[in-house]
């Protein structure tokens, strides 16, 4: 709640009729420093985004002029705003300029100095430093796109590089596979042969089953048409399932293999994540899906002994635009809708980052929404990750 003295002085300051509109200018406020906050924490700017950039930052400065008058007008700090698209431009993005950055790579020298003898620290530095990238060199499977016409292969030759990679070696993270996996559920069959090591963790038990509103580890007929569409458009298999038995994990954990620069993509879901792929719209035209991740299943099908991997998706709908907070909104998939709700995991090709918050009522309580009455999420377009 706000209170009355402060939208009272608020509607003084800019001859405002009514409260409402006070509390508007807070909402105005609050919704162009996140949106400004989200871009100046992008580390990867485009040329469009310096002068998006700039008309944020006036948008802001606006804005907060609007709420807080006294406590920002004369600020120094307000002023230096307007110079970050000027930074942004010189250095590529502000996080190359962040200050907690700067302290960070400054921590990593000072702990290294009680290990010198103290007489020439900076010489010391650049030996470490030559030697970290030397390291780091050979790790990228010597490629250096800083400098492409020199050759740095004569590096490897040197013997106190020799020396300091002598008696190395490199071994497989242990991973115990088998946590919360029974003896004949270790192999995880996959359509696509690029997604490897893939590991299901948190058996559900009956209970869990029925909380998230399943009868039971036999799936009825809805359910398994679903499957049966997943198995022939992901496993190219188009057969009667017999085996109507599927075992709930709550969570699934796996790596993407690229073929043409041999990395790897760990990826990370969990039952309530939400995904996205694309697809199709009504109207032609390339449109972006989201769904939440109501259940993992593994399920054995008629071929082989092999347990295949299914997502069990909750799909969100385009409801409408919050033209308050800028934001759009979804409604939830009821049951009652028909869409193909069972997926492979190939639907994912990187570890998902997106948040919705649900537009709760006074029904809702902590981690317990009302999702009978009230089915409406946020797409939370203000999350970023601070340096």
């Amino acid at each position: 709640m706000i209170k009355d003295d402060i939208i009272q002085k608020i509607r003084q300051q800019n001859s405002l009729r009514r409260s409402s509109q006070a509390i508007a200018f807070i909402f105005q406020c609050w919704v162009s420093f996140a949106i400004l906050a989200k871009l100046v924490f992008t580390s990867s700017l485009q040329d469009s985004d310096y002068s998006r950039l700039n008309q944020l930052l006036n948008n802001f400065i606006d804005n907060v002029l609007k709420v807080f008058p006294s406590d920002f007008m004369n600020l120094p700090n307000l002023h230096a705003l307007k110079h970050l698209p000027e930074h942004a431009r010189q250095y590529g993005s502000l996080v190359n300029i962040s200050v907690s950055l700067k302290e960070m790579v400054h921590r990593l020298f000072k702990i290294q100095v009680p290990h010198t003898n103290k007489k020439n620290v900076e010489l010391d530095f650049i030996k470490r430093e030559n030697t970290l990238q030397s390291i780091r060199y050979i790790f990228d499977n010597r490629v250096d796109d800083r400098y492409q016409n020199l050759q740095f292969s004569r590096i490897l030759h040197d013997d106190k590089l020799e020396f300091l990679f002598d008696s190395w070696y490199i071994s497989p993270l242990s991973n115990n596979q088998n946590e919360d996996i029974e003896d004949d559920q270790a192999i995880i069959h996959s359509p696509l042969d690029n997604y490897i090591n893939i590991i299901v963790r948190g058996k559900w038990d009956l209970k869990a089953i029925k909380k998230s509103g399943f009868s039971g580890n036999n799936l009825d007929k809805t359910i398994m048409s679903d499957l049966s569409w997943a198995y022939y458009n992901y496993f190219d298999q188009d057969t009667l399932i017999i085996n109507y038995k599927v075992t709930f994990y709550q969570q699934v954990s796996f790596e993407i293999f690229d073929v043409d620069t041999f990395l790897k993509i760990e990826v990370k879901v969990r039952v309530g994540d939400i995904v996205d792929m694309s697809g199709v719209s009504d109207d032609q035209e390339d449109d972006q899906w989201f769904a939440r991740i109501a259940a993992i299943i593994t399920h054995k099908n008629n071929y082989t002994t092999n347990n295949c991997i299914f997502l069990i998706f909750d799909w969100f709908e385009r409801y409408n635009f919050d033209t308050n907070l800028q934001c759009q909104r979804y409604k939830l998939q009821e049951g009652t809708e028909d869409w193909k709700r069972i997926h492979s995991i190939t639907v994912i090709t990187t570890q998902p980052k997106w948040h919705f918050v649900h537009d709760c009522k006074n029904n809702c309580v902590t981690n317990n929404h009302d999702l009978i009455n009230n089915r409406v999420f946020y797409k939370n377009d203000y999350l970023y990750t601070a340096v």
